[in-house]
């Protein structure tokens, strides 16, 4: 976690606000993103036929509060018996211009964390949007992303509720669809090819639950 961007933008006044309330805050306090657009198959070799853009991307990182930076976050966790259905956008602009973001819609898991259940819709943005339906089972051309698992904490650093969601998508269509296709994949940054294989992880912290 970035702490020293959490202290600086003034974390001990939002923890006093969560300590001193039963409830969940209306809206995730800060949210800590690492993602690196590729074009790459699953297996980490690139992707034939002329259907990317560039090779790989520069890593992109979205954090900060709900506002911060002109970045937005919307998160809900919903909770209805021995589930829980998460929601969330984020969207943002890295310092080069070019438009971010990741959502999650409609991801059912038990309510203490584990693997998707069912299907949900995986996106996010590189300058153009990509994604598409997302299960737990490994990628391929009907759900192109895959939901690895979502897992809630408390954070030992800050001791705030964190979610975290590890997700990644391969040949994964953009949106809107293009003639000819336009495809691309994410992953956890970095250089190797265990990078380009393994699921991004996305952090919300203090993300509202709502019982239902």
């Amino acid at each position: 976690m970035r702490l020293t961007t959490f202290v600086g933008l003034g974390i001990s006044v939002s923890l006093g606000i969560v300590s001193a309330s039963c409830s969940s805050p209306p809206q995730p306090a800060y949210a800590d993103i690492t993602y690196q657009t590729r074009c790459v198959q699953s297996d980490g070799t690139p992707i034939t036929g002329g259907r990317c853009g560039t090779s790989t991307n520069p890593t992109r990182n979205i954090y900060g509060f709900n506002g911060d930076m002109g970045a937005h976050f919307s998160c809900t966790i919903t909770e209805h018996g021995a589930m829980r259905t998460v929601n969330f956008t984020v969207s943002a602009q890295d310092a080069d211009g070019t438009r971010l973001g990741v959502s999650l819609s409609n991801a059912a898991v038990p309510v203490a964390g584990g693997a998707l259940m069912g299907t949900a819709i995986f996106t996010w943005t590189d300058g153009n949007q990509y994604g598409g339906n997302a299960s737990g089972d490994p990628t391929n051309s009907a759900h192109p992303c895959q939901v690895q698992g979502i897992t809630f904490v408390t954070d030992t650093d800050t001791g705030l509720p964190r979610m975290d969601v590890n997700a990644l998508c391969y040949q994964a269509p953009s949106i809107p669809a293009a003639t000819p296709e336009i495809v691309s994949s994410v992953t956890r940054a970095g250089a190797t090819t265990a990078d380009a294989m393994s699921p991004m992880t996305i952090k919300f912290y203090s993300c509202p639950v709502i019982s239902r």
